[in-house]
């Protein structure tokens, strides 16, 4: 994109809602076609398919503070989340990865990681989007520091940080929209905890 004004140059990157994600800095035209070459270079080059494997017991505070969430009835009966870190593991994969777009394999992917997973053993598995995969993979990182001695960490701060990402993440699923009987396009199924309506994102 030419700064007219000021005979500058840069690149633009929107989504595909034609929101603007990021500015690259102004400079040469030459400049912008290197920095538009670079970063097409990442994006084929970058694996978005991964996995995070957290058990839950490795989360423990010791310091008796910031706990994983629990279920808490108002009516004080049995709730069946009374324990978040006994048995439990987590596993948060890309949701916008391709491959992770089709339910059917989603759902192979399940049950594979459920029949092979210990049978004593509680799994959640997650699909998650790409800013908040994004902030429990920082997160994480630095978690991985404090657990190797290479990082601080005897406020909490960095653990609280873990905790609170791994609770905000939610599972999404492919954008689906629905269909009149008229629509000459080919019919697609859209099923309720399966698809999302839409790209508004919820609170």
């Amino acid at each position: 994109m030419e700064d007219v004004d000021h005979s500058k140059f840069r690149i633009e990157v929107r989504d595909k809602l034609n929101n603007l994600v990021a500015i690259g800095e102004k400079g040469t035209e030459q400049t912008a076609k290197d920095d538009k070459a670079r970063l097409e270079f990442l994006l084929n080059n970058t694996a978005d398919e991964g996995m995070l494997l957290i058990e839950h017991l490795l989360l423990f505070n010791k310091l008796n503070k910031d706990f994983l969430p629990i279920c808490v009835d108002p009516a004080c009966s049995e709730c069946t989340d009374t324990d978040p870190y006994s048995f439990r593991v987590s596993i948060v994969m890309p949701g916008y990865a391709n491959r992770f777009l089709d339910m059917e394999f989603r759902n192979y992917v399940e049950r594979v990681m459920r029949d092979e997973m210990p049978a004593h053993l509680l799994v959640k598995i997650c699909w998650a989007d790409n800013e908040k995969l994004h902030e429990l993979e920082e997160a994480y990182r630095d978690w991985l520091d404090v657990r190797a001695d290479r990082k601080d960490d005897h406020d909490g701060i960095i653990l609280k940080r873990l905790i609170d990402a791994m609770a905000e993440i939610k599972s999404v699923y492919p954008e689906s929209h629905l269909q009149t009987c008229s629509e000459e396009e080919q019919r697609q199924l859209f099923l309720l905890n399966k698809n999302s309506l839409g790209t508004q994102k919820s609170s």
